[in-house]
């Protein structure tokens, strides 16, 4: 195993602080070192040094009298601006907390929409009505229940802080299914159901900062052509 095997073995994943350790461990050692290693070594704490931009050397190697001289000149620099690389490396770690909350905050938000009272009264006011134009169809009792389950789970769903708005996009992808079983109730059912999917797709744009034109449909459901209006 080579000198760097052992010098650069388990350093911390902050880049700054294993730029320290990797230059205390060298000091420690630097008297047992011949001018291969300290090349080495040197060469390793430049390539480090650049591709993270951590700090830059610029002494010239025909100012030292030999190799393990020229590393003790790097490995003393490294080691004299001590404040400042931990300072550096507290920065990047906290970009770097910001950056994982920013994601995380991201995850956390992203198909949100946040309802206020009077969106949640209304989407309320359409399950009551979408209810009851179920109950009045001619749905097969199996069609009809499972689709009072996902009502009862819309319900719920409004009512929290952070409704889930893939839940209603669900819904309307069963209605799409079942609008040709519904004769005359096919037209009232689907224009409940848009009204509610514009409340929800509104608020989420609104929480997610993006702004839908007026009167823009929010989903694109079936068409009656082929149902029954009569």
């Amino acid at each position: 195993m080579s000198v760097l095997d052992d010098l650069t073995k388990d350093l911390p994943s902050n880049r700054g602080e294993a730029l320290l350790v990797f230059a205390d461990r060298v000091h420690d050692i630097q008297s047992k070192l011949d001018a291969n290693s300290a090349a080495a070594i040197t060469a390793f704490l430049k390539r480090f040094s650049s591709k993270y931009s951590l700090m830059k050397f610029d002494f010239l190697r025909s100012n030292y009298p030999n190799d393990v001289a020229f590393m003790s000149a790097h490995i003393d620099h490294v080691r004299r601006l001590r404040s400042e690389i931990l300072s550096s490396s507290l920065e990047a770690r906290i970009d770097e907390m910001l950056s994982e909350y920013e994601a995380k905050t991201e995850a956390e938000t992203f198909g949100l929409a946040r309802l206020n009272a009077e969106e949640k009264k209304k989407i309320h006011e359409h399950l009551a009505r979408i209810r009851k134009i179920l109950e009045e169809s001619d749905l097969s009792d199996r069609k009809k229940n499972k689709l009072f389950e996902r009502l009862n789970d819309l319900a719920r769903e409004v009512d929290t802080q952070g409704t889930l708005t893939d839940r209603f996009f669900a819904f309307a992808g069963d209605v799409g299914f079942v609008l040709g079983d519904m004769t005359t109730k096919a037209k009232p059912l689907l224009q409940e159901v848009k009204e509610m999917l514009r409340i929800v797709t509104r608020s989420r744009a609104r929480q997610e900062g993006i702004s839908l034109p007026p009167g823009d449909e929010v989903l694109s459901l079936p068409s009656l052509a082929d149902t029954d209006e009569e």
